[in-house]
């Protein structure tokens, strides 16, 4: 299943995962509100496709004016074809280093895959022609879940040692939301 990232954030938050301050709106206007509200923002087009930030559809404001002017940008646009006709307003949030991390269904296994890289913020079929070597994909047995042990062991080379635990977690959270939304 396939969720957009304003009805996934929720579910993500409701499992204990941090998440930033947000609200889905469908006006530049209700944009312009939200960035008042909660001061430098991302504006993101909320659409059931990937690459939206290669196709503008991501963009960031500093304010309640430049929020409105990015929303009436992306609004309406063509992304992956899909109409943008909701958008999420987003607080910004210091990044020291970005993450890749999902949970699919995969087709060769029938069952659930974790995806992992310490090369977030792009595309992971990027991710996966520019380091191969760096994304983990761990078949995930339905009936068990994952193991814990065997998920800090897999993890550990490529995240700081006092990131480890929280990552951990963070996973195994994420794997509980996969679960409980029939993903």
């Amino acid at each position: 299943m396939l969720f957009e990232e304003y009805v996934a954030k929720p579910l993500l938050a409701g499992a204990g995962i941090s998440v930033p301050t947000s609200r889905s709106v469908r006006t530049a206007d209700e944009a312009a509100t939200v960035a008042s509200d909660i001061g430098p923002c991302m504006i993101k087009a909320q659409v059931p496709t990937g690459k939206r930030g290669k196709a503008g559809g991501i963009r960031a404001a500093d304010d309640s004016d430049s929020a409105r002017v990015a929303a009436a940008d992306i609004l309406g646009m063509d992304i992956g074809g899909h109409s943008v006709e909701t958008l999420l307003v987003e607080a910004k949030v210091p990044i020291a280093h970005e993450l890749y991390a999902a949970i699919v269904n995969d087709q060769q296994s029938q069952g659930p895959l974790l995806l992992f890289s310490r090369h977030g913020g792009m595309d992971i079929e990027d991710v996966a022609a520019a380091h191969p070597n760096d994304l983990l994909q761990l078949p995930i047995d339905i009936r068990n879940g994952i193991d814990r042990n065997l998920l800090e062991l897999l993890i550990t080379p490529a995240v700081p040692a006092d990131a480890v635990d929280l990552l951990c977690t963070t996973l195994l959270n994420l794997y509980e939301v996969y679960i409980n939304n029939d993903a």
